[in-house]
């Protein structure tokens, strides 16, 4: 994986008006597919990452619940920008709008975003 600091240092692609559709379409499928992988590697890092020694079972069990708290809201951000990834997905490669009036290279692009 790679680290946040080294992939915040590089900026994504940006839209230009001047581009043509399916230019269009490559660069927003690219940077689509990147901002999901940021959120799959901060979900790995937070759910599967070790989190340090475990508490014995003769220690407060409050700690338990904090931890267990602090995991349910990390959780729950999660599912948030996950939320957010998929509100912001360009028309084109929405999964709610498949249609067969939809280019064959944008239906491809929304079923790889979905199945990932």
């Amino acid at each position: 994986m790679i680290s946040s600091q080294l992939a915040d240092d590089v900026p994504l692609p940006v839209f230009s008006s001047s581009a043509t559709d399916h230019e269009t379409s490559r660069i927003a499928f690219f940077v689509k597919t990147v901002e999901l992988y940021e959120i799959v590697n901060r979900t790995l890092l937070t759910l599967y990452q070790e989190k340090g020694p475990k508490k014995s079972s003769n220690e407060s069990d409050q700690g338990t619940t904090n931890l267990e708290l602090e995991e349910l809201c990390q959780t729950i951000r999660l599912e948030e920008s996950l939320s957010q990834w998929q509100s912001g997905l360009p028309a084109h490669l929405a999964f709610d709008t498949l249609s067969a009036e939809r280019k064959e290279m944008f239906q491809r692009q929304t079923v790889v975003l979905h199945t990932r």
